[in-house]
């Protein structure tokens, strides 16, 4: 016997008008490993983030940070590392 999804990833379609139970096979723990990197300190109002550069990585990005918070991290959009100002760096 088959185990069944759980809910949050079952969905009905319409096969013949019975219920189609749908499970993603791509499972990614990629937010995870974004997650395990530690935020990158940055001497500096904006960061700049390549994804790793070469043929692995994205389009350069200039980040902002938080200037009214600058404890709070800043996401690159593409790659999801983290970013935040140094508490050490003054202008």
């Amino acid at each position: 016997a088959r185990a069944r999804a759980p809910a949050a990833v079952r969905a009905l379609g319409t096969s013949g008008g019975n219920p189609v139970e749908y499970v993603n096979p791509h499972r990614s723990d990629a937010e995870a490993l974004i997650a395990a990197v530690p935020v990158i300190k940055v001497k500096g109002n904006v960061a700049t983030c390549n994804g790793g550069g070469g043929a692995l990585g994205h389009p350069i990005e200039y980040i902002t940070l938080n200037t009214v918070d600058p404890t709070i991290p800043t996401d690159c959009k593409y790659c999801g590392l983290r970013f935040v100002r140094d508490p050490d760096f003054h202008h």
